[in-house]
Order: C-alpha cells, then sequence, then structure tokens
C-alpha cells in the first residue's frame, strides 16, 4: 500500500528505515499506532489512579481513614498462600 505523507512525517518514516528500526513503511507506522494505543491506555490508567488518589486525600482530610494493620494483613496474605498451596 502507498501512503502520502507531509514531508515532516516522511522524514521521521525515512528516519526509522534508514536506521535499521523497521523493514518496511507498514512496520512504523503498525509500531506507531501501537504505541498510540499503548499511551491512551496509560494515560487512562494515569487518570484512574489521578482520581483514586483525590479521594484517598479527601477522606484522610475528612478523617476517614484507620492506621494499617500490618499483623492483619500479613495474617490474612498467609492465609491465602495456604490456601493456593
Amino acid at each position: 500500500m502507498a501512503y502520502q505523507f507531509p514531508p515532516d512525517v516522511a522524514k521521521l518514516v525515512e528516519d526509522q528505515l534508514r536506521h535499521g528500526q523497521y523493514a518496511s513503511v507498514d512496520d512504523v507506522l503498525r509500531s506507531a499506532l501501537v504505541s498510540l494505543v499503548d499511551l491512551a491506555e496509560a494515560q487512562c490508567r494515569h487518570g484512574e489512579l489521578t482520581e483514586r488518589l483525590a479521594r484517598s486525600q479527601s477522606q484522610a482530610e475528612d478523617g476517614n481513614i484507620r492506621p494499617l494493620d500490618t499483623d492483619a494483613t500479613l495474617a490474612e496474605g498467609r492465609r491465602r498462600l495456604a490456601k493456593e498451596s
């Protein structure tokens, strides 16, 4: 398939091909599209984590927190490991 790229994009593609990063224009485009999908997913996860952090900070400011019970957490982890074995 033939592609018509703007000059700046054509240079980027040519650079990738010249440096041996990719064997074909299709490979360059495939990699770019996969990277765009990965970036979009990472941005989505970042947004979700940012929202969770904001909720946690708000809960802490409102006094709706309790200290972590490390003994209970370790016991639960051991129980789950024993159950999986």
